[in-house]
């Protein structure tokens, strides 16, 4: 058996504008593969925690609609309350949003007017620790229902079609994905993700598999693209051909 160790760095993307979305030429085609491995991972934690598919929120009140959104970053608990409040008081004035750190919650609350915040239309749920129930009635205050989310993503996941041939293709609730490999985010923004081999990190092929080029998507636990923000990310597999 022969061994082949590839070391794929986004940077050197064959097409593909993004660091997250893209194809890789390898400079010879491997022939007969028998399995891949992957040997190590390293992301760095550029990505935003707040971004475009989680940034607004909307509310009702006096039967006038309100929407806000939130600029894109990572914040800590009370500095997202200040932004909230700020945007918010942006479109209807009198709002205050506070942060309790023993219950992990916020409070909106308006001075003069009742309002509802509307789930459906707001993209910020998990942030606000908003639940999927009916409206609560109009009221001049309230609380998150569940704790507030605003660490991102627990997991990163790579997709491939080239590589996901290797195994079944992973399911989620809607679909199936070409799903290889499982990050979990065990690093706060600002430092490198990383990922050692495991057991099951090993994908096994028929001996008539070979491969030249490779497809990456990196997403998050939403299946949304992940903006490494201009920063690059690279991947070290292991690859076991038969001997030609």
């Amino acid at each position: 058996m022969k061994h082949t160790q590839v070391f794929i760095n986004s940077k050197n993307r064959t097409s593909g504008s993004s660091s997250s979305d893209f194809k890789v030429h390898l400079n010879r085609r491997i022939q007969n593969i028998h399995s891949i491995s992957v040997r190590s991972i390293e992301i760095p934690f550029s990505w935003y925690c707040i971004n475009t598919s989680n940034n607004r929120i909307s509310w009702s009140s006096s039967g006038t609609d309100y929407s806000a959104t939130l600029s894109p970053g990572n914040y800590t608990a009370d500095e997202l309350a200040i932004e909230l409040q700020n945007k918010m008081n942006a479109q209807l004035a009198g709002f205050i949003v506070t942060y309790e750190d023993k219950t992990l919650k916020y409070t909106f609350s308006h001075n003069s007017t009742s309002f509802v915040i509307n789930y459906a239309e707001s993209t910020c749920n998990l942030l606000i620790g908003l639940i999927i129930v009916a409206p609560d009635s109009a009221g001049l205050s309230w609380t998150s229902q569940n704790v507030i989310q605003i660490t991102g993503s627990n997991l990163l996941f790579l997709e491939s079609n080239v590589l996901s041939s290797g195994r079944a293709l992973s399911h989620s609730d809607e679909e199936e994905r070409p799903i290889f490999l499982k990050v979990p985010v065990n690093q706060n923004a600002g430092s490198i993700v990383t990922r050692e081999s495991k057991d099951d990190d090993v994908l096994i092929f028929n001996s008539q598999f070979g491969i030249s080029e490779i497809d990456f998507r990196l997403v998050d636990d939403e299946y949304n693209l992940v903006d490494l923000n201009g920063l690059d990310w690279s991947l070290e597999l292991l690859v076991s051909s038969e001997q030609d």
